[in-house]
């Protein structure tokens, strides 16, 4: 689909355990989508918001403030509010972070 689109160049897709290989990561990154496991997304975040670009965004679906996925999205909600230097919102269950610096 990449290549279809004419963004294979742009785009790094790897398919392994993203417990192991997200930390090892270099970046940096313009782009960060998250949709894994939903326990994990604040530990998947704090592998790569060092190695975000500015200007940047960070994205995670199926995220939630409250209700049923709060216990399990709701720290990475929290940490991600909580990070100076970004501007987020939420909408649908869509999370997205601008990093300003």
């Amino acid at each position: 689909n990449f290549r279809s689109a004419g963004l294979a160049e742009l785009i790094d897709a790897r398919l392994a355990d993203a417990h192991e290989l997200v930390p090892r990561l270099e970046g940096p990154f313009d782009f960060v989508f998250i949709d894994a496991d939903k326990e994990w997304y604040t530990n998947y975040a704090k592998a790569v918001v060092p190695k975000l670009k500015a200007g940047g965004a960070l994205t995670a679906h199926n995220v939630s403030r409250g209700g049923f996925r709060r216990q399990m999205t709701g720290d990475f909600y929290e940490y991600m509010t909580g990070l100076p230097g970004f501007d987020s919102s939420f909408r649908a269950g869509v999370f997205v972070a601008l990093k300003r610096q």
